[in-house]
């Protein structure tokens, strides 16, 4: 399945620095905007000391940046989610959260029920507020933020 998988290549830091930072991969479904979201996420955390990853496989944390616009795009995010915490299960990544067009449109659902291996949602207006849900996460707190 292809997927768009961004990093920051951007960000230097010491070797020694980056070994005791978590790290930290975006998967971006969508539009542009999607691209642009997954980005400033990204950054966000990179300059609040994640250390941005390529691959999801490994990572401290796994961003799941969904669209949901039309029905393909919610199916695509759907199967995503479902994948990845296949992926949370078996312990191949670490924290999860899914953002974006997805948990805004279902913003009404019991969002955490339904899928217990996801540890956040985060909706299209909260994506600027990613450095928090990621520390809350390192504090075994789950949020949903729309």
């Amino acid at each position: 399945m292809p997927l768009n998988v961004y990093n920051l290549a951007t960000v230097k830091t010491s070797p020694q620095r980056r070994a005791r930072r978590p790290t930290v991969a975006v998967v971006t479904l969508g539009c542009t905007k999607n691209e642009v979201d997954s980005e400033t996420m990204l950054g966000l955390l990179a300059r609040s000391g994640w250390q941005p990853r390529r691959r999801g496989q490994g990572s401290d944390l796994v961003i799941l940046n969904t669209c949901a616009f039309i029905r393909p795009a919610a199916e695509q995010s759907a199967e995503t989610v479902s994948w990845l915490c296949d992926l949370r299960r078996r312990g191949d990544i670490g924290r999860l959260i899914v953002a974006g067009c997805l948990p805004q449109k279902y913003r009404d659902e019991d969002l955490l029920s339904s899928a217990p291996e996801v540890d956040s949602f985060i909706g299209t207006g909260a994506i600027d507020r990613i450095t928090s849900v990621a520390r809350a996460l390192l504090r075994d707190r789950r949020t949903v933020l729309l």
